[in-house]
């Protein structure tokens, strides 16, 4: 449960520090979000990819970037989930989630004409990058968490944290939290509101699974229902091939949709009672065609 809290922990403490440079970009007289936008855009392709966002950190002196962690800053910047970033996932995701008032401020900026390959004034174009790497750095930090967590029976956790209830409110969310770690009330509550992306002021188990592991719920379903049936099957205790194989060499000689657990069971039951000296079986009843066992 302890990787699961420094899960919660690293989204936590990275929504507030990139809040902060938000709300220090959209300060700025100069900043405009739609020139901003532009300024990435340098061929007018209305949507940003890797590409877009590597020369921009180039021209900011960022040499040393994997693809791995551009992929990983456009999924964090990336809304609709549609594989690119629009305008509109860039508003969404670059301005203020906290201040409202800096937000419109913001949008109500004329935007200027920027040629291709001029840079932002130096303070904007500076912040951008800043905000820019401060999101990488974080989500690639909550990537490789979430990498090793996923490795275990996350639902586990996921019982723990709803202990049997259907949605959490952050009352609720912060106290269970603090049983397993102490954690600072604005982490806690930073991470609640980015779970609760619906603004319902309870999260669900959904919630989690889709905004904090980003697995989509019916995926989720399935693995569970996969896992359901693994367990099913595991409860029959079946002996290995090998073993009743000696009780039957002949098994393997009956039509596949004869192959049945209800006959292996059947086998196995009567293996130590139903043998004469040889080992051989005597007696078989059973509603189920079995003759070329004997």
């Amino acid at each position: 449960m302890k990787q699961f809290v420094k899960l919660l922990i690293i989204l936590g403490e990275s929504e507030i520090d990139i809040e902060l440079t938000r709300q220090e970009l959209c300060a700025q007289r100069l900043f405009e979000p739609f020139t901003s936008f532009k300024r990435l855009d340098q061929n007018n392709k209305t949507k940003l990819g890797v590409k877009e966002f590597y020369e921009f950190l180039q021209d900011n002196q960022e040499m040393h970037l994997t693809k791995q962690q551009l992929d990983t800053l456009i999924k964090y910047l990336d809304y609709d989930k549609d594989g690119s970033v629009s305008y509109n996932d860039f508003i969404k995701t670059i301005l203020p989630q906290e201040h409202p008032e800096l937000t419109e401020l913001a949008m109500l900026r004329s935007s200027y004409q920027i040629n291709k390959n001029v840079l932002l004034p130096s303070e904007i174009e500076s912040l951008l990058n800043e905000l820019l790497l401060c999101i990488l750095t974080w989500r690639d930090s909550f990537e490789k968490v979430k990498v090793e967590l996923l490795k275990e029976d996350y639902n586990n956790y996921l019982d723990y944290l709803f202990q049997n209830h259907q949605q959490l409110s952050i009352q609720q969310f912060y106290k269970i939290i603090n049983e397993i770690q102490p954690v600072k009330q604005e982490t806690v509550l930073s991470c609640f509101k980015y779970i609760d992306q619906n603004r319902t002021r309870f999260i669900t188990k959904s919630d989690v699974i889709l905004n904090l592991l980003g697995i989509p719920f019916e995926q989720f379903t399935l693995k569970q229902q996969k896992q359901l049936q693994d367990t099913k099957f595991s409860s029959y205790n079946l002996s290995p091939r090998q073993t009743y194989l000696q009780l039957s060499p002949r098994f393997t000689q009956l039509p596949k949709n004869e192959r049945t657990i209800s006959n292996i069971e059947n086998i196995l039951s009567l293996s130590s009672s139903n043998k004469n000296r040889n080992g051989k079986i005597i007696s078989f009843k059973s509603r189920t065609k079995l003759s070329q066992l004997n």
